[in-house]
């Protein structure tokens, strides 16, 4: 059985259940892990925002706070975070995975992964990207709150057996395609002293009708 499967098949709402004191709001880890500050020191305003990841939308409902007119919607394969954050905040929330998104092509603005992806199926990375790519709109962006290491490895999944987490340069699923670049990149959660534990925020515009100009070595008749 791969991680999606697991996860669907209960381990994501036991992962719900283990933070929910978090997301819940009873320590600083919404302050602490946000892509809010980025966001506004860049002077992002978005009009509709979806979360890949995004638990109960503790997130979705602090941004709500910031862009008060953005539409909002977000996907996470806990039933039971689904449920708590549509009682709590009435948030567009559904159950689902990254590499299927239920979302029309161009749908959004911003797309937020909201530390997910360390826990995706490897052969899944393609299709996921692919997915973000079409559901966010030209001359959005994307957001990746995630570990950011320049060589990739997996650790053992400490909650359960035959799962991994996986650390790598998550940015780099879409910063080889010439149709995004970076525009920010900060550290998450302050400064760590394991390489095991960094995070950032990285924020990427997607800009597909600029990307590609006309050949400079083809020469004009």
């Amino acid at each position: 059985m791969g991680q999606k499967e697991t996860f669907l098949g209960g381990e994501a709402d036991r992962f719900f259940g283990r933070n929910r004191g978090i997301y819940d709001g009873e320590s600083g880890y919404s302050q602490s892990y946000s892509v809010e500050p980025t966001l506004l020191r860049m002077g992002i305003r978005p009009r509709s925002i979806l979360e890949i990841g995004c638990s109960n939308g503790w997130r979705l409902a602090s941004l709500r706070d910031k862009f008060p007119d953005a539409r909002l919607a977000g996907l996470e394969p806990s039933q039971e975070a689904v449920e708590a954050g549509k009682a709590r905040w009435g948030l567009d929330l559904r159950v689902g995975t990254a590499d299927e998104l239920p979302f029309h092509d161009g749908e959004f603005d911003l797309v937020i992964f909201g530390g997910c992806l360390y826990l995706c199926d490897r052969a899944d990375l393609f299709r996921i990207a692919w997915q973000a790519d079409r559901v966010l709109a030209d001359t959005g962006f994307v957001c990746l709150w995630d570990y950011a290491s320049k060589v990739p490895y997996a650790n053992a999944y400490s909650h359960r057996d035959g799962l991994r987490s996986f650390k790598m340069d998550y940015p780099s699923m879409f910063l080889w395609n010439p149709d995004y670049w970076m525009v920010a990149l900060d550290p998450a959660g302050g400064i760590k002293d394991s390489p095991d534990d960094r995070m950032v925020v990285a924020l990427l515009r997607k800009q597909r009708e600029t990307a590609w100009p006309p050949n400079p070595w083809t020469r004009s008749p």
